[in-house]
């Protein structure tokens, strides 16, 4: 939610797109408003406003319909983000209303509610179903503006079984439990069938005896839950989306412990900075009193304190940084930006060095290759014994434009076929050789050799399918090219070959989206991962 969305009205288009002047007797300038308008951020790229041109409605529905956006990687998250996002003008044909209504719903499951309640007047009855006011009202629940929830509920005059249980909620938020229970019993008459949501209500009244445990699933129950003091000892964050644990994060009754799992979940899908995550992490720490519940904070608590010793910050700090690359890349991120100031500031001294791999890692994680080769070096100065694992790592901060100097890609590439000792070393050669071909690098003759060496074991880009989005991006159809790969990658792109990846990276440069391309190629290297270079 916290993206500026901003606005290209019609008369901006009609000056700077001269191909719409020829669409302006068929179009009304309400579906021009509808798909011309922008929610991209000034630091997001935009495809061009053509991104729909030449391709079928019906086959556009369907691929936007099988999209589910929570299931989706950082990476794939922001290609569909800039699908759906970026103005265009509208698709010529029929089902152009459908596909309206599709943008706005992955709009939400995007967290742009705010962009999919722009479009909701151009949606007709379809656009009240979405509820994307509800949506938002929501998270003003969830950051406990409740006054400013409350105060639109009346504005809005909406119906639908949100709408009845606000109007319970913000009479129990009045304390006008009388007027709350009226309010249940009326959604209940109207098909309200939530037995938890009742039963909240009544024990914020005092009139149940044993009150449900307390739900932070929406910011509806997060205002509910806290009002009536129900009891958390099973209470979950689980559920949560990004958007929500983000609004949620700034809750001043919120207990400290739900914040932080809100806080995690908000920094995996970057939508809090590293900073405001430390910040919350670190609130109880200086208490004397206070007993650290895990690794992180307890490298926050070494880090943060002035007389403690070098080498008790370096083992809870590598400690923590190598639990988090047991999970997804996501979680990884979130931990590395974490601590990014302490790695940037980490003195390269014998003891820091021997962790230099991991350090590089973190540095590739939050996006920062310069860092990552500065750790790399230091580890080849000290006389590292896996050079294999650390020139796969230049490969992977040239991706991410590091300067490596006097290197190049080739002679990194030679470098990497030279240290690739083992068969498995020498087929992660190969994978990282293949996707940076897909990138654009031309590779040598000893790199060639060892692709012709290791043939892919599988692939779930057919020969078909690799045509068809050859064949869109040939037609110019660059919605549908990127939608394509979004049906490929499936939220699962590190389960796709190295081959399947290079073709794809090498679609998505095609659409002028390299950024994508790499941060797809680095999901799918699993370079976080320690085995990632033992991997069979």
């Amino acid at each position: 939610m916290f993206f500026r969305a901003f606005v290209i009205g019609a008369a901006s288009l009609l000056c700077s797109n001269l191909a719409a002047i020829a669409q302006i007797d068929s179009e009304s300038m309400g579906d021009m408003d509808a798909w011309g308008t922008g929610y991209l951020t000034d630091a997001e790229p935009e495809f061009p406003a053509s991104l729909w041109l030449g391709s079928d409605n019906a086959n556009l529905l369907n691929l936007m319909q099988a999209l589910e956006p929570t299931a989706m990687t950082r990476t794939e998250r922001s290609l569909l983000r800039r699908v759906i996002l970026s103005p265009a003008r509208r698709p010529e044909g029929d089902l152009s209303a459908d596909l309206l209504l599709e943008r706005a719903r992955l709009m939400i499951a995007l967290g742009e509610a705010d962009a999919a309640a722009a479009l909701a007047p151009h949606l007709g009855d379809a656009g009240a179903a979405l509820e994307a006011d509800a949506i938002l009202i929501d998270l003003d629940l969830a950051s406990g503006n409740e006054a400013t929830a409350c105060g639109q509920m009346t504005a809005l005059n909406a119906t639908g079984d949100y709408w009845l249980k606000l109007r319970a909620v913000c009479a129990v938020l009045r304390e006008n439990y009388s007027g709350a229970e009226l309010a249940v019993e009326f959604a209940t008459a109207q098909g309200l069938d939530d037995p938890w949501f009742v039963e909240a209500v009544f024990a914020a009244s005092g009139d149940l005896a044993t009150p449900p445990q307390a739900r932070f699933d929406s910011g509806l129950n997060i205002a509910l839950s806290l009002h009536a003091a129900l009891p958390i000892e099973t209470a979950t964050t689980a559920a949560a989306k990004p958007s929500l644990a983000a609004a949620a994060v700034s809750h001043p009754r919120l207990p400290k412990f739900l914040r932080q799992e809100f806080a995690q979940i908000a920094s995996e899908d970057q939508q809090i900075s590293g900073k405001a995550y430390r910040q919350i992490l670190s609130e109880d720490l200086n208490d004397p009193d206070y007993i650290v519940a895990n690794e992180i904070e307890l490298a926050l608590q070494t880090l943060d304190d002035p007389i403690a010793l070098t080498d008790a910050q370096l083992e809870n700090l590598t400690q923590a940084l190598t639990l988090s690359s047991q999970n997804n890349l996501a979680r990884f991120s979130a931990t590395a930006r974490l601590f990014a100031p302490d790695i940037k500031r980490l003195a390269t001294t014998p003891e820091s060095v021997a962790h230099a791999v991991l350090f590089a890692k973190a540095a590739l994680a939050i996006g920062d290759p310069d860092l990552a080769l500065t750790w790399l070096r230091a580890r080849e100065v000290d006389g590292e014994d896996d050079p294999f694992e650390v020139t796969s790592l230049k490969i992977l901060a040239l991706w991410l434009g590091a300067d490596i100097g006097e290197g190049s890609h080739q002679a990194i590439q030679n470098a990497l076929v030279g240290v690739a000792m083992t068969e498995a070393q020498s087929k992660r050669a190969a994978d990282l050789l293949a996707m940076s071909a897909g990138l654009g690098y031309s590779l040598g003759p000893d790199a060639r050799s060892v692709l012709q060496a290791h043939n892919s074991d599988h692939s779930e880009l057919t020969p078909y399918r690799r045509l068809g989005l050859e064949a869109a991006v040939q037609s110019g159809a660059i919605g549908e090219a990127a939608l394509l790969v979004l049906a490929e990658t499936r939220g699962e792109p590190e389960t796709l070959s190295s081959a399947d990846i290079a073709a794809l990276a090498s679609v998505l440069r095609s659409i002028d989206a390299e950024d994508i391309a790499i941060g797809l190629a680095l999901e799918a290297s699993r370079f976080w991962h320690s085995e990632a270079s033992d991997a069979p």
